[in-house]
């Protein structure tokens, strides 16, 4: 009787020798990602409403987006709260440029675990992509994560990074392709007129203006490009242009009432 060992034939080749260790494959990498991801820039004057059309738009896919607005700010204080009773998903306060500044490359054998006898460099590509997004990007996504693979989120007081970070995340043409790649939906706003290179970078820019007018019913609301349709890219009134877009009507009516002083969740 032979002393050899058997081993079981686990994944083993046809006519593998039953006396060597067998070659276990790696598991394949998924043949269909995600997708569906889409980066919205919201700018213009007034960032209670921006933050309100960013709360719309994530709200239309997710009633439990997360949000996160970057600080110091000097925002309208309710903006904060009303977030809050916008969605009932996570939030990260407190948020300071070095979280939306890409992480630093760290050197790691991690990736080689992911690889298979054939080489196949697809999930450790990927992984590495997404790895290279802003540490705050990756937790709101991380924490909003639906059954489907997609997540939404918003971020608030994108103006309010320096040029130097700003160039190095949102202005990167490969961070919103990998956001696309892996279903995340990102919204974000910009108080003042950001440059066309960063406008130019995302899928959809909205434009608010309010002018002169104090009220809601008097800002004008522009869809700068990306709309999918000419219709939408016309200059209408917040009520019109929200209505086009096929947002919920009881959130904008729990940020248009005057009377109403909105309190954080306890």
């Amino acid at each position: 009787m032979s002393s050899a060992t058997a081993y079981p034939r686990i994944h083993a080749s046809e006519g593998q020798d039953p006396n060597m260790p067998p070659t276990i494959a790696a598991p394949p990498a998924r043949a269909t990602l995600p997708g569906g991801g889409r980066t919205v820039l919201i700018f213009g004057d007034r960032p209670r409403w921006l933050a309100l059309w960013a709360a719309g738009i994530a709200f239309q896919e997710d009633p439990s987006f997360a949000w996160s607005e970057i600080a110091p700010g000097e925002a309208d204080p309710n903006i904060a709260p009303l977030m809050s009773v916008s969605s009932n998903g996570p939030r990260i306060m407190g948020v300071g440029p070095e979280e939306v500044a890409p992480p630093p490359h760290l050197e790691s054998d991690f990736g080689q675990l992911l690889l298979g006898p054939s080489g196949e460099e697809t999930l450790r590509s990927r992984l590495e992509d997404y790895l290279g997004l802003p540490a705050l990007v990756q937790l709101l996504a991380a924490r909003a994560t639906r059954p489907n693979g997609r997540s939404s989120i918003v971020i608030l007081g994108l103006d309010r990074l320096p040029a130097a970070t700003l160039a190095s995340s949102f202005e990167r043409e490969d961070l919103h392709r990998i956001l696309r790649r892996e279903g995340v939906m990102c919204a974000l706003t910009f108080s003042g007129t950001p440059a066309p290179r960063l406008v130019g970078r995302f899928d959809t820019a909205i434009e608010f203006a309010a002018g002169s007018g104090r009220e809601l019913s008097d800002a004008q609301v522009r869809v700068t490009h990306g709309a999918g349709s000419a219709p939408r890219a016309e200059t209408r009134t917040l009520h019109d242009q929200w209505d086009e877009l096929g947002l919920a009507g009881p959130l904008l009516a729990l940020w248009s009432r005057p009377e109403f002083v909105p309190r954080r969740p306890v």
